[in-house]
């Protein structure tokens, strides 16, 4: 789900700009380094003010970015500069030469577009294609809309004829019929085009990507340049595993399954300012306080009841539907929380009223932001059309990765099984053997807190998968 502050925002500034974005006046000092591999959190803070915010995201616990990251930027460079130059001289033929994969976001929330995104994206490294982002108008923004862009602009050069998005799924609940490794050519005039749909696969279709030789995606046509791809299904965990590429998964780009979708996101975005200044002091600095236990819990009650309003509950009604993730919080405190140490529960859901519950019940000890105004960025799940504006969108995007992340920064997360907001947030944490996957109302948290966590495995084949 998505969620927008009350006025809604000004649209980000142009993405062509956000490359060199590294340091933005926002009146504090935040640093970021990326410690996921060695078991810690994405961020370590420092705090000052007034000054700069600096971004310094160390892709997976190096350094810097490795070496297959700077060769594929430079493939990148290379592709959509030469699409640019043949715009620019009026050369149609020769814009639709360069080889893109171009992701273009479903009727779905940020969180499936974005598990979708980085399973694009591997496709892309697999079949040396430029990766990009298109926002198609008339659906939701995409995952640029809250992000900077830490290697190469994956912002698509050129406009798409519209003739290309009409044969995009225009239901959400679609189901695509097509094998996960294929795809299909436009006709004449727009051959050099081929779709890719991966909306709401079965999970046997799916499952084909960690079992096929995905270097000639799509299919039969892997000589077609530009494929057009629009998914709310994630693949990383299973593709990594997948024996025609595991060897080149682990040797050439230093990757494994529990580890790709965190680095293909982080080696796709760097929050943006705007991320920064509403999340970076108000939720990430409690967040990375030293000697504090920080529990995440993220339930999600549904759509219907969350944007329609036409299966309203009372609040007493939806913390005790809740009353699993809380039982659950307490006994991981109970298991691992040191004799006075100080206890955060930062909670994240759907329900606005349900975290102002939560905060009238518990108090202090739960960290949430119950002011913020529900928007899902797919404009058919709100009843209110005024909450439409682009810019609203876009603020709903930028929301929804700052909470994402902020979840990320919990030790451990609580989150609900079928959702996929909560799971991006606890697989960008870079920990595991830490995460609990409940539903609502379910009576199994004394079962499964604190020593049943949900292994990786596991984690990657539930709801959207990963």
């Amino acid at each position: 789900m998505q969620m927008s502050s009350a006025g809604g925002a000004a649209a980000p500034a142009d993405s062509r700009g956000r490359q060199a974005a590294s340091a933005t006046t926002i009146g504090l000092l935040l640093v970021f380094t990326t410690l996921a591999l060695s078991g810690h959190s994405w961020i370590t803070s420092s705090w000052s003010a007034p000054g700069q915010a600096v971004l310094a995201i160390k892709q997976c616990g190096h350094d810097g970015p490795k070496d297959w990251l700077r060769q594929y930027a430079q493939l990148h460079a290379a592709a959509t500069a030469a699409t640019a130059a043949a715009a620019a001289a009026g050369d149609t033929s020769a814009a639709q030469q360069q080889r893109y994969l171009v992701s273009i976001p479903h009727l779905s929330g940020t969180a499936d577009h974005t598990i979708g995104l980085v399973a694009q994206l591997l496709l892309a490294l697999l079949g040396g294609r430029a990766f990009t982002e298109y926002a198609a108008p008339g659906r939701p923004p995409g995952l640029a809309a809250a992000c900077d862009f830490p290697h190469f602009n994956w912002s698509h050069p050129q406009r798409l004829p519209g003739a290309l998005l009409e044969a995009l799924p225009q239901v959400a609940t679609s189901r695509t019929s097509m094998q996960p490794n294929a795809a299909v050519r436009y006709p004449p005039p727009y051959e050099a085009y081929a779709l890719h749909n991966l909306v709401n696969p079965l999970d046997a279709q799916l499952e084909a990507l960690g079992r096929v030789n995905l270097t000639n995606f799509p299919a039969g046509m892997a000589d077609v340049p530009v494929v057009l791809s629009t998914s709310n299904r994630g693949a990383s965990y299973m593709m990594l595993t997948n024996p025609h590429h595991k060897d080149t998964w682990w040797r050439h780009y230093g990757l494994r399954p529990e580890s790709a979708f965190m680095c293909g996101f982080w080696a796709l975005c760097s929050p943006n300012a705007a991320v920064q200044r509403m999340y970076g002091q108000r939720f990430w600095g409690p967040l990375t306080e030293p000697g504090v236990m920080r529990i995440g819990i993220q339930v999600r009650f549904g759509d219907k009841l969350a944007f329609l309003h036409s299966a309203a509950l009372a609040p007493s009604a939806l913390l005790a539907l809740a009353a699993p993730y809380f039982a659950c919080a307490q006994g991981l405190e109970e298991a691992y929380a040191a004799p006075g140490q100080r206890v955060v529960w930062f909670v994240i859901s759907d329900s606005g009223a349900f975290r102002k519950a939560a905060v009238k019940r518990y108090g202090d000890k739960v960290l949430t932001d119950d002011q913020l105004q529900l928007v899902h960025v797919a404009c058919h799940l709100n009843d209110d059309p005024s909450l439409c504006k682009d810019s609203t969108l876009q603020l709903a995007v930028q929301h929804s990765v700052g909470e994402m992340l902020s979840f990320s920064l919990a030790d451990y997360h609580i989150i609900t099984r079928s959702s996929g907001f909560g799971r991006v947030g606890a697989w960008l944490s870079g920990r595991w053997g830490n995460l609990y996957e409940l539903s609502p109302g379910a009576d199994d948290a004394g079962e499964v807190c604190p020593g049943r966590p949900t292994s990786p495995a596991e984690s990657a084949a539930h709801f959207s998968r990963m």
